[in-house]
Protein backbone atom coordinates (compact mmCIF):
# COMPACT_ATOMS: atom_id res chain seq x y z
CA UNK A 1 0.00 0.00 0.00
CA UNK A 2 2.94 2.38 0.64
CA UNK A 3 4.33 2.10 -2.80
CA UNK A 4 0.87 2.32 -4.52
CA UNK A 5 0.48 5.82 -2.55
CA UNK A 6 3.88 6.91 -3.18
CA UNK A 7 3.56 6.43 -7.18
CA UNK A 8 -0.17 8.27 -6.47
CA UNK A 9 1.68 11.07 -5.51
CA UNK A 10 4.23 11.17 -7.76
CA UNK A 11 1.71 10.64 -10.73
CA UNK A 12 -0.72 13.43 -9.49
CA UNK A 13 0.78 16.49 -11.24
CA UNK A 14 0.24 14.25 -14.25
CA UNK A 15 -3.36 14.05 -13.53
CA UNK A 16 -3.63 17.63 -12.45
CA UNK A 17 -2.45 18.58 -16.22
CA UNK A 18 -4.28 15.75 -17.94
CA UNK A 19 -7.31 17.57 -16.55
CA UNK A 20 -6.36 21.08 -17.76
CA UNK A 21 -6.35 19.29 -21.22
CA UNK A 22 -9.16 17.93 -20.67
CA UNK A 23 -11.01 21.03 -19.87
CA UNK A 24 -9.56 23.26 -22.73
CA UNK A 25 -10.05 20.08 -25.28
CA UNK A 26 -14.03 19.57 -24.13
CA UNK A 27 -15.61 19.84 -27.35
CA UNK A 28 -12.76 17.57 -29.09
CA UNK A 29 -12.82 14.53 -26.60
CA UNK A 30 -15.33 11.52 -27.57
CA UNK A 31 -16.34 10.39 -23.68
CA UNK A 32 -18.82 7.45 -23.62
CA UNK A 33 -20.43 5.27 -21.13
CA UNK A 34 -19.17 2.03 -22.92
CA UNK A 35 -15.46 3.52 -22.97
CA UNK A 36 -15.81 4.65 -19.12
CA UNK A 37 -17.28 0.58 -18.71
CA UNK A 38 -14.00 -0.69 -20.33
CA UNK A 39 -11.51 1.94 -18.41
CA UNK A 40 -13.52 0.18 -15.26
CA UNK A 41 -12.91 -3.32 -16.65
CA UNK A 42 -9.49 -2.52 -17.29
CA UNK A 43 -8.97 -1.02 -14.12
CA UNK A 44 -9.91 -4.05 -12.41
CA UNK A 45 -8.06 -6.35 -14.82
CA UNK A 46 -4.57 -4.55 -14.13
CA UNK A 47 -5.12 -4.63 -11.03
CA UNK A 48 -2.03 -6.78 -10.15
CA UNK A 49 -0.15 -4.70 -12.55
CA UNK A 50 2.53 -1.92 -12.34
CA UNK A 51 0.19 0.02 -14.53
CA UNK A 52 -2.75 0.10 -11.87
CA UNK A 53 -2.11 3.60 -10.84
CA UNK A 54 -2.07 4.88 -14.29
CA UNK A 55 -5.13 3.17 -15.17
CA UNK A 56 -6.89 4.44 -12.06
CA UNK A 57 -5.96 7.86 -12.97
CA UNK A 58 -7.39 7.63 -16.11
CA UNK A 59 -10.65 6.49 -15.28
CA UNK A 60 -10.94 8.74 -12.11
CA UNK A 61 -10.17 11.45 -14.92
CA UNK A 62 -13.03 9.98 -17.12
CA UNK A 63 -15.47 9.44 -14.36
CA UNK A 64 -15.12 12.81 -13.22
CA UNK A 65 -15.30 14.47 -16.88
CA UNK A 66 -18.00 12.57 -17.50
CA UNK A 67 -21.36 14.20 -15.70
CA UNK A 68 -19.79 17.43 -17.08
CA UNK A 69 -20.18 16.54 -20.57
CA UNK A 70 -23.22 13.91 -20.77
CA UNK A 71 -25.66 14.84 -18.04
CA UNK A 72 -27.80 18.12 -18.46
CA UNK A 73 -27.42 20.92 -17.26
CA UNK A 74 -28.27 21.56 -13.75
CA UNK A 75 -30.75 23.78 -13.33
CA UNK A 76 -31.33 26.18 -10.15
CA UNK A 77 -33.82 28.51 -9.60
CA UNK A 78 -32.18 31.49 -8.58
CA UNK A 79 -29.51 32.99 -11.07
CA UNK A 80 -26.16 33.80 -9.75
CA UNK A 81 -22.36 32.44 -9.93
CA UNK A 82 -21.54 31.21 -5.77
CA UNK A 83 -17.87 29.99 -7.03
CA UNK A 84 -16.13 32.86 -5.87
CA UNK A 85 -17.90 32.92 -2.16
CA UNK A 86 -17.61 29.04 -1.87
CA UNK A 87 -13.82 29.52 -2.58
CA UNK A 88 -13.49 32.08 0.02
CA UNK A 89 -15.68 30.98 2.76
CA UNK A 90 -15.35 27.29 2.14
CA UNK A 91 -11.74 27.09 4.42
CA UNK A 92 -13.25 29.24 7.35
CA UNK A 93 -15.98 27.71 7.77
CA UNK A 94 -14.37 24.61 8.03
CA UNK A 95 -12.22 26.00 10.62
CA UNK A 96 -15.28 27.24 12.65
CA UNK A 97 -16.89 24.13 12.67
CA UNK A 98 -13.48 22.69 14.01
CA UNK A 99 -13.66 25.05 16.47
CA UNK A 100 -16.87 24.68 18.09
CA UNK A 101 -16.48 20.57 17.70
CA UNK A 102 -12.83 19.67 17.73
CA UNK A 103 -13.64 16.19 17.48
CA UNK A 104 -15.30 15.65 14.31
CA UNK A 105 -15.05 13.18 11.17
CA UNK A 106 -14.03 14.17 7.71
CA UNK A 107 -17.49 12.98 6.79
CA UNK A 108 -19.65 15.38 9.59
CA UNK A 109 -17.40 18.19 8.67
CA UNK A 110 -18.18 18.39 4.76
CA UNK A 111 -21.71 17.45 5.99
CA UNK A 112 -21.66 20.42 7.86
CA UNK A 113 -19.72 22.30 5.74
CA UNK A 114 -21.19 22.32 2.78
CA UNK A 115 -24.27 23.88 3.40
CA UNK A 116 -22.96 26.54 5.75
CA UNK A 117 -20.75 27.20 2.81
CA UNK A 118 -23.31 27.39 0.80
CA UNK A 119 -25.08 30.10 2.67
CA UNK A 120 -22.79 32.47 2.80
CA UNK A 121 -21.64 32.64 -0.87
CA UNK A 122 -24.90 33.37 -2.02
CA UNK A 123 -25.29 35.94 0.71
CA UNK A 124 -21.87 37.27 -0.47
CA UNK A 125 -22.85 37.13 -4.22
CA UNK A 126 -26.98 38.34 -3.26
CA UNK A 127 -25.07 41.73 -1.08
CA UNK A 128 -21.64 42.04 -1.95
CA UNK A 129 -20.51 41.05 -5.39
CA UNK A 130 -23.87 41.38 -7.54
CA UNK A 131 -24.06 45.36 -6.53
CA UNK A 132 -20.12 45.48 -7.24
CA UNK A 133 -20.27 44.39 -10.63
CA UNK A 134 -23.51 46.25 -11.33
CA UNK A 135 -21.57 49.31 -10.51
CA UNK A 136 -18.36 48.37 -12.62
CA UNK A 137 -21.00 48.22 -15.41
CA UNK A 138 -22.54 51.49 -14.63
CA UNK A 139 -19.01 53.36 -14.76
CA UNK A 140 -16.78 52.83 -17.39
CA UNK A 141 -12.99 52.96 -16.81
CA UNK A 142 -11.11 56.58 -17.64
CA UNK A 143 -7.74 55.73 -18.82
CA UNK A 144 -5.59 57.53 -16.61
CA UNK A 145 -3.44 60.48 -17.56
CA UNK A 146 -0.04 60.01 -18.79
CA UNK A 147 2.54 61.68 -16.48
CA UNK A 148 5.61 63.56 -18.37
CA UNK A 149 9.14 62.66 -17.20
Amino acid sequence: MRFVRARFLRIFPAYLIFAALAAQQAANLPLSTRGLFAMVVLCCMSRAATVYVTTIMLTLGAFSLWPCWRLSPFRVPWRGDFSHGLFLYGYPVQQMIVAIHPVVSPQLLAALAIPATLVFAMASWRWLEQPLLRLKQSRPLQPAPLSKP
